[in-house]
């Protein structure tokens, strides 16, 4: 294996792996069986219509991994200029979170 591939195997890794962190989240926020999760405009305490946020807040992230995999993933064999692309769209989804999850209270 060339040094190219060995990095591009890296990451490729490194993005996966960072993509998992909000998709596992993502997940079990859905399924509503995680409410002590740091997230700034997440406060399942204060919802009135806390199955709606959970909705809401899990497919933000679920939509924030998938992002940063495939933004990761095209940033390794396309360009890397698909990384600005990445954190632009990941900063995106985070303050559709935010402000999404507002509508809930």
């Amino acid at each position: 294996m060339s040094i190219q591939q060995v990095a591009l195997a890296a990451g490729i890794f490194f993005w996966s792996l960072l993509g998992m962190v909000p998709i596992y989240f993502g997940i079990r926020i859905w399924q509503n069986k995680l409410r002590g999760l740091p997230i700034k405009g997440y406060y399942p305490e204060k919802a009135q219509n806390l199955t709606g946020l959970n909705k809401w807040v899990g497919s933000c992230l679920l939509l924030m991994g998938l992002v940063l995999i495939g933004g990761g993933v095209l940033a390794g064999t396309v360009s890397l200029l698909f990384i600005v692309l990445t954190v632009a769209l990941t900063s995106l989804c985070a303050t559709a979170l935010e402000r999404g999850a507002a509508r809930y209270y």
